[in-house]
């Protein structure tokens, strides 16, 4: 992955790059022009789940497996994953991160 430097730095081997993508989306999102690009469209947004955080959760989780996939990837070739969340502060990206085995940096920008 890198080396760490100091105590909440990271200098990375290679540059970081986006290989692979994934969104989930509401039944208005899905409806309006961009839908063909979306992977996932809930006709629910409670995505089966009993209270929205958790429901955002396995969005997350679903979005995470899916970039994962279209990456042609599995989850061992993962060293980082940088995710972040405006519900409570990242709580649903770290809840998220628990299910898979590498390494979570969250991200936190209020209103970005």
């Amino acid at each position: 992955m890198g080396k760490k430097i100091g105590k909440q730095t990271v200098m990375f081997d290679n540059r970081a790059q986006i290989v692979g993508k994934s969104a989930i989306v509401g039944e208005k999102e899905g409806a309006g022009n961009f839908s063909k690009y979306f992977d996932n469209v809930l006709k629910y947004d409670d995505f089966g789940e009993d209270t929205f955080e958790k429901a955002e959760r396995k969005m997350i989780e679903f979005a995470i497996s899916k970039a994962i996939e279209d990456a042609s990837l599995k989850e061992t070739d993962i060293d980082l994953m940088l995710c972040g969340d405006l519900l409570n502060q990242i709580i649903s990206s770290s809840f998220a991160a628990r299910n898979f085995d590498f390494t979570f940096l969250g991200m936190y920008g209020a209103c970005s």
